[in-house]
């Protein structure tokens, strides 16, 4: 298995590589999923990648975030050198990027990142068919879980050690909407680690998870066949980075070659205190949720003693590590010179306590003229072995040289020089494996078609054909938006209530007699390994029940499952199924017959992302910030499956409604006040963003929805609305519509 360290700038990468990484996680100094580390600049990553292959390891780069049409070039700017200076593999979030980079980067590993949110095999394998190799799953699976999605062939890669998110990471956007600054443009402000209270409750850290460390598990990890275990923090020091891989390193390596695991008192030392938060757990490959798992009192980091600092620092932060090599030099009269330089590995190097050793072994053999006789004194073996073993600054040193000297000879000092220098850049390139020259530089790097500078005439001739939907939780709900004028169109997002033997046999099939709407479903936000079967009979009970138009998907797990009943054009994406740039639009429409508008993106950008695969905009409703597998009414109190909406409330006041889904046992949180873009129904009706609008209900009561609908149906018909009368002294929220997110 791979230990795969973090990297937050140079010092912390070379300092990861020494302390025992297999392969170490960094990013550029833009498009990074931690945009506040210092990163690294592209002459930095490119020595990384030659010092790591030199040790015989990997370097992947994190672009693990949603881009921006105008990014793109940008981004292969960057990549471009990378990819020719040997980086192995890239940490994607992004659908366009993957496709871009797996057209563009031929011989590039292409890592799905936890960003994706991926939890089952069916997710994995359809990332698989668009060029994945390495799906990173989401850290609240349960070994079992991973164990599944191992099954498919993909490689696994698991977080053991560091922070932990609250929310699924890639469905969060807490900090987004609270803040403007976007986890999935690597800006997260941590809003889960401030104080919360519920109307039970004083103030307390609620949704801060303690800090995991899995180092009592890393047997069972092992023997699951997991492929690589991930460490957490390139926000964190160069001496986090290289001491608790140092840790790792030592007790993979026991328990690899002799089955037994032992965890010292000194790595516990070590491990609670580098960086942690006060106290820890040991994530989820265990358990589903619990109290034990949160930092209540305080997410605070205890201090690290300066002489752990100042130790690691002397043994990993001094600077890179020399290579050691093996040589043969044969200085024959008549001859032609012959030098051969050889790696040395670790069943080759014997009690040698080297620097660096490597797995395999590489050879170079460079000759130099014909060695002639010498006119005075023979040049000696003491000689020849000084001017060869001469390797000054670079990545090598030679440990053992054997001379084959026949005592006769002569070689210029310039001689050895040049025969030398040549060997170690021979050898320099076939441990290095760079790639110059195979970018293809024809691939596609932009969506498919262009974007018009003026669709307004597209908009008018849509005007008669827009489609209003509306999204639904509730019974009450549903029977509000049947009554409406407005909407076309219903999607039913409780799988709980479509589970519900006499709705689903009588009520429902009523509605879908009577009402001249179509009906969607939504899958679960959530689907993890071992609900999958169950979402995927009743996926393939609601599509044989004909009552359907289509589903509604919100994220690759559910778009593969959905994939196996419905075409592609009874198919749509959900929001979270993100297409921030055009490329991702036409790799989202070609699964799905239309996809939700990117919440964070601001109306310039939704006026110039191509309208390929219809999509829908959502002009009302209260987004969700983030959805959990931890559990409010845990950490609080205890969770008795009967609970209902939780509201907790920041410190300045700020109520948030949390809802359960006790069937597949996760949490929503809503946001505090509502989006609703009435105020811009005359610059978004045109249709220049979009042509079809969505009302999205979550906690609103008949009477509340009622009222909603009323006003979009005024608003639409040209009549002046009083929005105060609607949503009170809350208020509302126009969202990213107008400024976007960071």
């Amino acid at each position: 298995m791979e230990l795969l360290s973090p990297a937050g700038d140079h010092e912390s990468a070379i300092g990861a590589l020494n302390a025992g990484a297999d392969a170490v996680y960094l990013g550029a100094q833009f498009f990074s999923a931690r945009a506040s580390a210092k990163n690294l600049s592209v002459d930095e990553l490119k020595d990384v990648i030659s010092y790591a292959h030199l040790l015989g390891k990997k370097i992947y780069l994190t672009t693990n975030i949603l881009m921006y049409n105008s990014e793109l070039i940008e981004l292969f700017e960057i990549m471009d050198p990378l990819y020719e200076a040997g980086l192995d593999a890239c940490i994607i979030q992004d659908l366009g990027v993957l496709r871009a980079f797996r057209s563009r980067y031929s011989e590039l590993g292409l890592h799905a990142s936890t960003q994706m949110a991926v939890m089952t095999a069916y997710g994995s394998r359809w990332l698989m068919d668009r060029g994945v190799s390495r799906v990173v799953p989401a850290r609240e699976l349960s070994l079992s879980e991973i164990k599944e999605i191992k099954k498919t062939g993909v490689e696994v890669e698991c977080f053991i050690h560091g922070a932990m998110c609250y929310a699924y990471s890639g469905k969060c956007l807490m900090s987004s909407l609270a803040g403007g600054r976007s986890g999935n443009r690597g800006r997260c402000a941590g809003p889960c680690r401030q104080k919360y209270r519920t109307d039970n409750t004083d103030y307390a850290y609620y949704l801060s998870m303690k800090d995991m460390c899995s180092a009592t598990y890393i047997d069972k990890l092992i023997d699951a066949g997991i492929d690589s275990f991930k460490i957490e923090g390139r926000l964190k020091s160069p001496e986090y980075s290289a001491g608790v891989t140092a840790v790792y390193r030592r007790i993979i390596d026991e328990y690899a070659n002799t089955g037994a695991l032992r965890i010292t008192e000194d790595d516990r030392k070590c491990l609670d205190e580098l960086y942690i938060r006060s106290d820890r757990q040991e994530g989820y490959y265990f358990k589903h949720n619990g109290r034990e798992m949160v930092s209540v009192k305080s997410p605070a980091y205890v201090k690290t003693p300066d002489i752990l600092k100042e130790n690691i620092r002397k043994k990993y932060l001094t600077g890179k590590k020399k290579v050691l090599l093996d040589g043969t030099l044969k200085v024959k009269c008549g001859e032609e010179l012959e030098l051969s330089l050889s790696t040395l590995t670790e069943d080759r190097a014997g009690e040698n306590s080297g620097t660096a050793l490597l797995e395999s072994e590489k050879t170079v053999t460079v000759r130099g003229g014909i060695v002639q006789h010498a006119a005075g004194t023979p040049v000696s073996d003491e000689m020849l072995s000084d001017k060869i073993k001469m390797t000054g600054d670079t990545a090598f040193e030679i440990e053992r040289l054997s001379i084959d000297n026949d005592g006769k000879s002569f070689v210029p000092v310039s001689v050895l020089k040049k025969i030398r220098r040549q060997a170690l850049d021979e050898l320099t390139d076939a441990v290095v494996m760079t790639r110059a020259g195979k970018v293809c530089s024809d691939a596609m790097i932009y969506g498919q078609g262009t974007v018009k500078a003026d669709r307004k005439a597209d908009g008018r001739k849509a005007e008669n054909g827009r489609e209003f939907i509306a999204a639904v939780r509730t019974k009450d709900q549903l029977y509000a938006v049947l009554k409406s004028s407005l909407t076309n169109g219903v999607i039913i997002r409780d799988f709980a209530l479509l589970s519900d033997p006499s709705f689903t046999d009588s009520e429902l099939k009523q509605i879908a007699g009577e009402s001249d709407k179509k009906l969607y479903f939504a899958l679960p936000e959530i689907i993890r390994q071992k609900a999958a079967e169950k979402i995927k009979r009743k996926t393939e009970e609601l599509h044989a029940s004909g009552l359907f138009a289509g589903v509604y998907c919100d994220g690759v797990d559910a778009l593969a499952i959905a994939s196996e009943y419905y075409d592609r054009s009874q198919i749509r994406g959900d929001i979270h199924l993100y297409a921030y740039n055009d490329i991702a639009a036409s790799v989202i429409a070609e699964n799905c017959g239309g996809y939700t508008a990117g919440v964070e993106l601001n109306s310039k950008k939704l006026m110039h992302l191509s309208a390929t695969g219809s999509p829908e905009f959502i002009l009302y409703g209260y987004l969700p910030l983030m959805y959990s597998a931890n559990c409010i009414y845990k950490t609080v109190d205890k969770c008795d499956k009967n609970s209902g909406i939780c509201i907790i409330k920041d410190e300045k006041g700020h109520s948030f409604p949390m809802v359960p889904v006790h069937e597949f046992c996760y949490n929503i949180l809503f946001n505090c006040v509502p989006v609703s873009l009435h105020n811009a129904w005359a610059k978004i009706k045109d249709g220049s963003i979009a042509q079809n609008y969505r009302l999205e209900f979550s906690v609103e009561d008949k009477a509340g929805t009622s009222e909603i609908l009323s006003m979009f149906e005024a608003l639409v018909s040209g009549e002046r609305i009083d929005a105060d009368s609607f949503f009170g002294r809350e208020g509302f929220t126009a969202g990213h519509f107008s400024r976007g997110a960071d």
